[in-house]
């Protein structure tokens, strides 16, 4: 008999926080779910501690997807998970106990393909408290049933939208019906997979209740300094979601598409942010490696808005003997160089 709940774990060098993220799961009072445990080429102990915790269980399901990275990891359990609802959890992350059964009820008793929910952000230090706060539990209420755009747009005008696929469950339907995966060898590809499941379903709700509990730790994507993969992985998730909104726009009202852009156009910022943090020898090495396709949008949405929001860059940033002030000077500058 297949599960109500599939819950998606890829695990990678966690062992200190492995274990009570699989405890959580044998704490729920909600009993009908399985866990796909999947080894992203862990090199520490964190799948035997996980298999240890897990017992004899037979809910916790052990599978591997190689050195691959989350999204890799997250699409092997796609591919084998038998839930009717679907939840992803990361592996240095865990749930309070009722979190499965109030997630159901919820979704059951309005027949929905989505239900968002809160989490709480808790620091393994208060430095990091400090350089990377954020809040999770102290977004507004959206009440009712909505359809998944005009959920996204509430979300959007109200500050609530968060681009996690960690604080949602969806249906396994939602996937199957339209073939959605998680983008491959990129970052960021929580904000790509949400934007792309947002205008799928039918029915959604919010249930601004915190169950997931969310672990702000050193050497994770969000405290690592950014870099190239922050540049690349916002560079592929906003080109995808440029090209699906030209193709799919006459589909969806106005407001939709208005606040649908928004999105695109701030992650396209971010790229320009993080480009101006670098050197030119890190920006020229990178966009060297890239596809013409990319290495265009990297051009056009990365290299000149950083070169021309009028801002003064610093001696760090596109070092080659001055500062470039805009694309066509950098081009110059790189023929002349490699010329």
């Amino acid at each position: 008999m297949e599960p109500r709940v599939s819950v998606i774990i890829p695990i990678y060098n966690v062992e200190r926080y492995i274990a009570e993220c699989i405890e959580s799961l044998l704490r729920q009072t909600f009993t009908d779910f399985e866990a796909i445990c999947v080894d992203s080429g862990s090199s520490d102990r964190s799948i035997e501690i996980a298999r240890e915790v897990a017992g004899d269980d037979p809910r916790f399901v052990f599978t591997e997807s190689g050195d691959n990275g989350q999204s890799v990891a997250r699409n092997r359990a796609l591919d084998i998970v038998r839930g009717e609802y679907l939840l992803n959890l990361d592996s240095d992350d865990y749930y309070v106990p009722d979190t499965l059964e109030r997630l159901v009820k919820e979704a059951d008793a309005s027949s929905l393909d989505m239900l968002y929910f809160s989490a709480k952000t808790f620091y393994e230090t208060d430095d990091l408290s400090r350089t990377n706060p954020e809040r999770q539990d102290n977004r507004p209420d959206i009440p009712g049933v909505l359809s998944g755009p005009d959920m996204y747009v509430q979300m959007e005008k109200t500050g609530a939208f968060r681009p996690s696929a960690c604080m949602f469950m969806f249906k396994r339907s939602l996937v199957e019906e339209a073939g959605l995966r998680f983008v491959e060898g990129i970052i960021h590809e929580d904000l790509l997979f949400t934007m792309m499941i947002v205008p799928l379903a039918k029915k959604t709700a919010f249930l601004n209740e915190t169950f997931y509990m969310r672990r702000m730790r050193a050497g994770s994507t969000m405290t690592t300094a950014r870099g190239v993969r922050n540049i690349h992985g916002h560079l592929v998730a906003s080109m995808h979601m440029e090209a699906w909104l030209q193709q799919h726009a006459g589909e969806y009202s106005a407001e939709f598409c208005d606040w649908y852009a928004h999105r695109i156009h701030h992650t396209w910022m971010l790229v320009a942010q993080d480009v101006r943090d670098l050197s030119w020898e890190e920006i020229d090495a990178f966009r060297d490696s890239l596809p013409i396709g990319e290495r265009i949008a990297l051009d056009l949405h990365g290299i000149e808005p950083a070169s021309s929001l009028g801002e003064v860059l610093d001696s760090t940033t596109f070092k080659v003997g001055h500062a470039m002030l805009a694309l066509p000077t950098y081009i110059k500058d790189r023929l002349a160089n490699h010329g």
